[in-house]
């Protein structure tokens, strides 16, 4: 790793946030910058890519740090803090602002293009102090954080709006059921409120007298003698008397 951990912090600077606290290796690194990375979940991460120290007849090395990204910034005195963090660890980073410079032009030439929107009107009225890499990195980590948050909010609309209704599983309960033409009630006056138009002669014939006015007792047959067969047409009067006078009995009763 680039940095070493810190022992006590500078006189300078009032403990953040408690986490363990870094500084760069002597001689290690030079400038740094900070430069938005997409990833794989199309979001953005604002990650640390620093420069390193070497000899004056090699080539310029930059190196950037793929699994910890920049959560917060502040300035204290002379150092910028950077919160680190990694899934859920975090380490604080402290950047003297004169041993270890913020590279603005650097940035704004190698970020990424989907990522240039970020640095719009951004690194303006230059300073080279904490405080105002402070503010400038704050600003990019809010915008950073502002687009993440849109990005999501319409994934997660998007997925709502895939995801089947109730509504729509099996049939719909809202719409009303088409009834044949055959199959639907005939319409008129209730038939139990119409009255019958049997007359009681009608009703005698089959055996049933309404109402009160059966008071008579039936005729009981005479009973057989022996070896003599009973009169079919008597037989069927008497049973229609009898039945006549049990009902009639029932209503009237």
């Amino acid at each position: 790793m680039f940095a070493v951990p810190l022992d006590a912090l500078p006189e300078s600077v009032i403990d953040p946030n408690g986490n363990d606290n870094y500084v760069p290796k002597e001689d290690f690194m030079g400038e740094w910058i900070a430069l938005p990375e997409k990833t794989a979940d199309d979001l953005f991460a604002l990650r640390f890519t620093y420069e390193l120290n070497t000899k004056d007849d090699q080539p310029e090395q930059w190196v950037q740090m793929k699994n910890w990204e920049i959560e917060s910034i502040e300035a204290q005195r002379d150092y910028v803090i950077l919160d680190l963090k990694f899934n859920h660890d975090h380490v604080n980073v402290l950047l003297d602002y004169q041993k270890n410079t913020f590279s603005h032009t650097y940035a704004e030439m190698n970020v990424v293009d989907n990522a240039k929107h970020f640095f719009k009107d951004l690194f303006t009225k230059y300073a080279l102090s904490s405080y105002w890499t402070a503010r400038k990195l704050t600003m990019l980590s809010l915008n950073i954080s502002k687009y993440n948050s849109a990005v999501a909010e319409a994934k997660k609309k998007k997925k709502s709006l895939r995801k089947p209704s109730a509504a729509r599983a099996g049939s719909y309960r809202g719409a009303p059921r088409v009834v044949p033409s055959g199959s639907r009630a005939t319409e008129g006056p209730n038939r139990a409120s119409t009255p019958s138009k049997r007359t009681r002669e009608d009703m005698e014939k089959l055996g049933v007298t309404e109402g009160a006015e059966v008071s008579s007792a039936p005729e009981m047959p005479t009973p057989l003698k022996k070896g003599e067969f009973s009169d079919p047409v008597k037989a069927t009067k008497i049973v229609r008397e009898f039945n006549a006078y049990s009902i009639g009995r029932y209503f009237a009763g």
